[in-house]
């Protein structure tokens, strides 16, 4: 369990440092060490990875967990395909990679819908996993909606130069 909780703490901070600098997360969070080792972060991962250790779950379900956290999270970025050309129609014009509304919003379905069979799948015989995994979910929807407004306001500051 050591050696895939240490190589899983080998890139699970970037996401969450880049997080902290656009305001997302609390500044305090992205605090490097003079060795370079974002320490608030790995020590909030590394407890919450202890904490399924020492309530005696075995590894394929630690590892379920973490999958189902990482399916959550990563349906965030394939979500933004229905919202691109509403929020960032610029974005789209200057890409290098095109494509029309009517096929990104079927890939982005296809992609969305492969990622819930994918929840299903892994969660399906894990005790209150779904319970576990839609509170997670409130939790970040909640956390999101409030902070949204410090991370406009700093992209407001960033935007106009000052």
């Amino acid at each position: 369990m050591a050696s895939t909780l240490n190589a899983t703490f080998t890139w699970c901070t970037k996401g969450l440092l880049i997080a902290a600098e656009e305001g997302w997360l609390p500044q305090k969070a992205a605090s490097i060490s003079k060795f370079g080792t974002p320490w608030v972060l790995l020590t909030v991962f590394y407890i919450v990875g202890a904490i399924p250790i020492l309530t005696g779950l075995d590894i394929e379900t630690i590892s379920r967990l973490g999958n189902g956290l990482s399916l959550i999270y990563v349906m965030f970025p394939i979500f933004a395909g229905y919202l691109i050309y509403k929020k960032n129609p610029q974005a789209m014009a200057n890409s290098t990679f095109k494509m029309k509304r009517v096929p990104l919003a079927i890939l982005t379905t296809v992609a969305l819908g492969s990622y819930a069979m994918a929840a299903v799948l892994n969660f399906g015989d894990i005790q209150n996993a779904w319970q576990m995994m839609i509170g997670y979910l409130v939790i970040v929807l909640v956390y999101a909606f409030l902070r949204q407004k410090k991370v406009k306001s700093m992209s407001n500051i960033v935007g106009s130069g000052t």
